[in-house]
């Protein structure tokens, strides 16, 4: 028998194994398996109800556009119709501050994410003119976005149309 204390009897041969002096308070324990107890079984429910649906597990969050979640937290802002911007660039000259200057224009309006579509119209010696769309740029109308186009291109400079 592994694992058990053996000792030799008198005549020296092996005995039983020997109880513990205080037999009456040891406490047996099972072998320790590789495999789990196996569960009781479940408590079936009287066959006038039906069985009880576990907890469905809640659904995780879904990523959101940005465009979309913007729209959600201010409902206002959902439903109003983009806007279009129209820019007046009166050229200069020199054609290296000119691109400079339009560039940076471009860059204010990209900066401010949004719906609106934005078109600059450039004028040259007063009646040449170039109009200037930007398709797939979107901006958005707000204070931030008028002040810095009215400080870059003047108050005449620039206007909003629904």
């Amino acid at each position: 028998m592994q694992g058990s204390l053996v000792q030799p009897s008198a005549t020296g041969s092996r005995s039983e194994p020997s109880m513990p002096q205080n037999a009456a308070t040891a406490q047996v324990r099972q072998p320790q398996t590789a495999t789990p107890p196996k569960p009781a079984p479940a408590h079936t429910a009287p066959a006038s109800k039906p069985p009880a649906r576990a907890a469905a597990k809640p659904e995780p969050p879904t990523a959101v556009p940005a465009r979309e979640a913007s729209a959600l937290a201010n409902p206002k802002s959902a439903v109003r119709n983009p806007k279009s911007i129209k820019l007046a660039f009166r050229r200069s000259t020199s054609l290296d501050a000119d691109r400079k200057r339009l560039a940076e224009i471009v860059d204010v309006l990209s900066r401010y994410q949004g719906e609106d579509r934005f078109e600059i119209t450039v004028e040259a010696n007063g009646s040449a003119r170039w109009q200037l769309d930007f398709p797939n740029n979107r901006t958005r109308v707000c204070r931030e976005l008028q002040a810095e186009l009215t400080q870059r291109l003047g108050p005449g400079g620039w206007k909003v149309e629904e």
